[in-house]
């Protein structure tokens, strides 16, 4: 069964935008990171990562803009380094919301990524939401005893921990119940080819982002 998909390019695609943007010093680079990811979350209807985007990095954009407008030889590039927080926090954010990390994780693993590491890393994947469940169970009876517990404290943390050492030998179990074997060839059930058309606008918005880098380095 063949499945169509496009997350490995777009994962390269963004790594390589924000490799080259701790070198570029130009805001319309920055301003166009920024404003591709906004009508990316606008097109997608995820209004509230707009408005997490638009929050999230202004205390740290505000703190660089202040920090270099006082302290460089140049007060320009202050404007330079608050929009470049706001493009590495726009990367970030679209990498986090607009990839599909299960789906890369097992293109990768058929492109020739060891398998144990690929499952191993899909196994963190799917636990993360138990041991939020778990987390949470801890936070609520700690409120029924009267003591209230804050994100920075280790019962948190030890829980989640014991968490996964419990079930990591569970997981290893059901694997090998499947059929799991370390260094087995393996075939695949969903194999994915990579979508024309996909490929085709992220080559267009990555050329568009090479030619804007260059115009605006000079």
């Amino acid at each position: 069964m063949n499945k169509k998909s496009y997350q490995l390019p777009l994962a390269i695609s963004l790594l390589v935008m924000a490799f080259e943007l701790a070198f570029v010093k130009s805001v319309m680079v920055n301003v166009f990171v920024i404003g591709l990811t906004v009508l990316y979350f606008l097109l997608k209807r995820q209004y509230r990562s707009v408005i997490a985007l638009a929050l999230v990095p202004l205390l740290p954009a505000l703190a660089n803009y202040w920090s270099f407008y006082l302290h460089a030889t140049d007060p320009s590039v202050a404007i330079i380094y608050l929009t470049r927080t706001y493009a590495y926090a726009a990367l970030g954010l679209f990498l986090a919301l607009g990839i599909d990390l299960e789906e890369l994780l097992l293109v990768l693993e058929q492109k020739g990524m060891p398998a144990n590491f690929v499952y191993g890393l899909l196994v963190v994947v799917h636990a993360v939401p138990m041991i939020l469940q778990e987390v949470d169970a801890v936070s609520k009876a700690s409120v029924l005893r009267g003591k209230k517990l804050y994100i920075w404290s280790p019962m948190f943390y030890v829980k989640a921990i014991m968490t996964s050492f419990l079930w990591s030998k569970q997981y290893t179990t059901a694997m090998r119940a499947h059929g799991y074997q370390e260094n087995a060839v393996r075939t695949h059930y969903i194999t994915y080819k990579a979508a024309p058309i996909s490929l085709g606008m992220i080559g267009l918005v990555f050329i568009t982002f090479q030619i804007i880098v260059y115009l605006y380095s000079l």
